[in-house]
């Protein structure tokens, strides 16, 4: 189990040990059922690649981050490869200066930065096309289909069956269509956002598909509630109105869905729907002794 990309999370209120730093990383293991009943930390709980090693160092060392952090972290990364390398094994003194060295050097970018950044976020960050590859490709065709739907009306084509019925049946997607191009745009941006700053984590982004299948759903049915026949329009304005709408609740789907979410609260508590039976039956009783 990789746990070195989530050694920053540890509380830094921690008052483990007087051992500062460390205390808290031991906090961190026991918490996460990483560290065995005798507290012997084994090479086997190390898994800090030599390539995030060097990324964090790296980063640190140019721009002047806590000098003595990186210079500690360095020896500490040094002296455990070539232990290990030569013996096979490593240490438990040489384990526990790495993970202490490690978590010491991540709370020192993020104090200097305000950002969670870690030897394998910066790898990851800059290696991102490679993990929004798929996403990427998801845009780009739901854009083409976007616009050439836009381009085949408006240039008034007149095309042949069956490639007319699908045209037909395709526009009554197009609202969803949006709305999930929608999504893609945001997801990208916030993506690009955490990269710019090397915070990416692609295991955090693995459910950018719900995204987008929200902002699917979502689009067509804020078109209903705004203009319930928005699926009947001819005229040019409308349609592009109904794609506008569509496109910024893909964007904006959480604002839009917890609007949503918020009027069918109001509504079960305004008749007790988010009651229990128990809440139901004690109230009725309530009110009959009274």
């Amino acid at each position: 189990m990789d746990f070195t990309r989530n050694i920053e999370t540890i509380d830094d209120n921690s008052q483990d040990s007087s051992e500062g730093m460390f205390g808290r990383t031991l906090q961190f293991l026991r918490k996460h059922e990483l560290l065995p009943e005798n507290h012997y930390l084994s090479d086997q709980l190390i898994h800090i690649d030599v390539g995030q090693a060097r990324a964090l160092i790296s980063y640190a060392s140019e721009r002047g981050i806590n000098a003595d952090s990186v210079k500690s972290f360095h020896q500490t990364v040094d002296r455990f490869f070539k232990e290990k390398a030569s013996t096979g094994t490593v240490d438990q003194n040489t384990a526990s200066q790495l993970i202490a060295a490690y978590s010491e050097l991540c709370d020192a970018i993020r104090e200097d930065s305000n950002y969670y950044i870690t030897g394998r976020s910066i790898m990851e960050s800059q290696n991102l096309g490679a993990h929004i590859a798929g996403l990427r490709w998801l845009t780009i065709l739901l854009l083409i289909i976007g616009m050439g739907l836009f381009a085949i009306r408006l240039s008034g084509i007149q095309l042949m069956y069956p490639l007319a019925d699908f045209m037909v049946f395709l526009r009554y997607f197009e609202p969803s269509l949006w709305g999930a191009l929608g999504s893609c745009v945001f997801i990208l941006k916030r993506v690009y956002d955490k990269a710019r700053t090397f915070q990416f984590d692609p295991q955090a982004y693995q459910s950018w598909r719900i995204r987008v299948v929200i902002g699917f759903v979502l689009a067509p049915v804020v078109n209903f509630l705004i203009d319930a026949n928005f699926l009947t329009h001819i005229a040019m304005e409308k349609q592009f109105k109904v794609a506008v709408i569509a496109f910024l609740t893909g964007i904006g789907v959480k604002v839009f869905y917890g609007a949503l979410e918020s009027v069918v609260d109001n509504i079960a508590s305004r008749f007790s729907l988010d009651k229990s039976d128990d809440e139901k039956i004690e109230r009725k009783t309530t009110k009959q002794g009274a």
